[in-house]
């Protein structure tokens, strides 16, 4: 628990820190962990522009599911849509995700991060994921959200799997609309 300045006011039950700030507008700042599990790929379209052996893009759009003991997160449903650029297995990725919520409001995310893939004993090698995770905004009850956090995983037949963390605070309108 911590309180920071003369603006703190008190702990929220559950699973956050009420803060009162300098504006007069309560906040609710949350930390959050969980699993991303692809659902299945819509498009995906990769290039190889030539100028190396093993280099491509690749652009995709997947729908994903998020796993969270947070009870706003839990079972939202992502629109992924990623665009990454390797050379031999390891390169960097970028995208956005729109996830929808069991109340139908939206929260907005862009992350970028590196691929790399790793040898292994047996077979092909293991494409790993890691990078950072910010949100861009929300709507409904989660109107004025921001946040950040890291993810990590690895690529599989299905998409890419990662679990992530971070934080992220509801305030304003958002938050009134949150109890």
């Amino acid at each position: 628990m911590e309180r920071t300045g003369w603006n703190s006011a008190s702990m929220a039950p559950g699973n956050g820190i009420q803060t009162l700030e300098s504006d007069h507008v309560l906040t609710d700042r949350r930390r959050i962990v969980g699993m991303a599990t692809p659902v299945r790929t819509l498009s995906q379209t990769k290039v190889w522009p030539g100028q190396r052996p093993g280099h491509d893009v690749t652009l995709s759009r997947r729908i994903i599911v998020l796993h969270s003991l947070d009870p706003d997160f839990d079972g939202a449903q992502a629109l992924e849509v990623d665009c990454s650029e390797c050379l031999a297995g390891t390169g960097a990725h970028r995208g956005h995700n729109v996830n929808t919520h069991a109340r139908g409001d939206k929260t907005f995310v862009a992350y970028q991060g590196i691929t790399r893939t790793v040898a292994t004993e047996r077979g092909p090698g293991q494409t790993l994921l890691e990078g950072i995770w910010w949100c861009t905004g929300g709507t409904g009850r989660f109107s004025g959200i921001t946040g950040q956090g890291t993810y990590r995983g690895q690529l599989t037949p299905a998409g890419p799997a990662c679990t992530f963390e971070g934080e992220y605070e509801l305030s304003g309108a958002g938050r009134e609309l949150a109890r």
